[in-house]
C-alpha cells in the first residue's frame, strides 16, 4: 500500500513536470488566448461561430472557422455574443476524470479494510473500484462545466456595446 502511494505521488510529480515543460514559454512571450465566438443575431436568423478579430465603433470583425473568411457585422444586428476558450471542454473533461478518481480513491481508503463476509476488500481495492466508478461521472460533469460559455448581451444597442467594449477586448484575437 505504501508503494502504491509513492508510485501515485511520483506519477503526479512527473506529469506536472512534463506539463510545465511542454507548455512553458521558451521565448518569454505569452501566446494570445484563442476564444471561440458565437454571434446571435437580433432576428435570430443566424448563429455563427468564429474568432473575434477586431472591434470597431460600429462593427466587429469575425474570422469564420468553416469558411476561412473575415466578415464585419454591424452592432445593431447583434443580439449577444458568446465566448469559450479553445479546448476548455476537453480540459474540463480530464480534470473531472482526475477529480472523480481522486475522490473515489479517498472514499475507498477512508472506508478501510473489510473484516468479515463472503466478499472482503482491502482499502486499496475499494479505492481502485470507487475511483474507476467515479471517473466517468466526474468527466461528464467536468466536460459540461468546461463547455460553458460567457455571454455578453448587446441587444443591437450602441450604448450596451460601448459599455461592454472592454470586456469584448479580452476575447479578441489578433491574427
Amino acid at each position: 500500500m505504501k508503494n502504491q502511494f509513492h508510485l501515485l505521488f511520483m506519477t503526479i510529480l512527473f506529469l506536472s513536470f512534463l506539463h510545465q515543460n511542454l507548455h512553458g514559454q521558451a521565448t518569454g512571450q505569452k501566446r494570445p488566448t484563442n476564444y471561440y465566438t458565437w454571434i446571435k443575431s437580433m432576428d435570430k436568423s443566424y448563429s455563427r461561430a468564429g474568432h473575434l478579430s477586431d472591434i470597431n465603433d460600429s462593427t466587429i470583425c469575425i474570422n469564420f472557422i468553416a469558411k476561412h473568411e473575415t466578415r464585419s457585422i454591424k452592432i445593431e444586428d447583434i443580439n449577444y455574443l458568446e465566448f469559450r476558450k479553445k479546448g476548455n471542454e476537453i480540459k474540463g473533461f480530464f480534470t473531472g476524470v482526475l477529480a472523480g478518481i481522486l475522490f473515489g480513491g479517498m472514499i475507498g481508503l477512508v472506508s478501510g479494510d473489510d473484516e468479515k463476509g463472503f466478499l472482503r476488500f482491502t482499502a486499496a481495492e475499494k479505492a481502485l473500484m470507487a475511483g474507476a466508478l467515479l471517473a466517468l461521472p466526474g468527466g461528464v460533469i467536468g466536460g459540461i462545466i468546461g463547455s460553458s460559455k460567457v455571454k455578453i448581451p448587446i441587444n443591437g444597442n450602441q450604448r450596451n456595446y460601448k459599455i461592454q467594449i472592454k470586456e469584448l477586448e479580452k476575447y479578441s484575437y489578433r491574427y
